[in-house]
């Protein structure tokens, strides 16, 4: 009885990693692609600086 429950919390473990390795991959590619798009309106201002950067006065 126990085995069967600690294969099913493993497995179901593994599921929600998948899962969760997902969703990062795809917020990762979404903050790829609004970097992407920071770059190309900044190139077309000509201002310098990245959206993620924190500058201390």
């Amino acid at each position: 009885m126990q085995n069967s429950f600690s294969r099913e919390l493993a497995r179901s473990l593994v599921v929600m990693l998948l899962e969760m390795q997902a969703e990062i991959r795809e917020f990762s590619y979404q903050m790829d692609l609004e970097e992407q798009r920071f770059q190309k309106a900044q190139a077309r201002s000509g201002s310098k600086g990245s959206p993620l950067s924190v500058s201390a006065n």
